[in-house]
């Protein structure tokens, strides 16, 4: 009886100790995987970067715009008034477009907030595991406990049915 429980925590511990060999790959694959969020978004950072460039130089300047149209051209369209309100407003919604975006590329993560997003996971599985190896071994010990009084139990049950059954071939 003492050597079957024994062997049975033995095996109990067998696998628990298998189990916890997964988890280095399981960290592993978690870390592909936050290596693999990082450089898609600086391929976005880069692709946006890149964007706006071309945003930028495709966009009209005042010098354009004086080769398209002569100053009559351009009185008989809109007065002084009317360009400086334009101007304005222009520059207004540039400063409101610039500051979004500046609030865009603030809320991305960077490569250190990455890497620290990285090391806090790390820690939590460290963590969790842990937890999850004493839980393996207070339930181990729980059962061990409750194994000689399930036995008895089992074996006084077994006692009365065949006590029960004596005179029955």
């Amino acid at each position: 009886m003492n050597d079957a429980g024994f062997v049975r925590r033995l095996q109990m511990l067998e696998e628990t100790v298998e189990s916890l060999k997964r988890l280095p790959d399981l960290v592993g694959a978690l870390e592909v995987r936050v290596d693999s969020l990082e450089s898609q978004v600086l391929e976005l950072r880069t692709e946006m970067r890149d964007g706006f460039s071309a945003i930028e130089r495709r966009m009209a300047t005042k010098d354009h715009l004086t080769g398209l149209a002569t100053k009559e051209d351009l009185t008989r369209f809109a007065t002084k008034e009317d360009l400086a309100r334009l101007d304005a407003t222009t520059k207004d919604d540039l400063a409101r477009f610039a500051a979004a975006i500046k609030d865009d590329f603030a809320r991305m993560a960077s490569k250190d907030d990455l890497a620290q997003l990285g090391r806090e996971l790390r820690e939590d599985m460290s963590g969790a595991v842990r937890e999850m190896a004493g839980f393996v071994l207070a339930t181990e010990r729980r059962l061990l406990e409750r194994i000689p009084v399930l036995v008895e139990d089992a074996l006084t049950r077994i006692a009365i049915r065949n006590e029960g059954n004596a005179g029955t071939p």
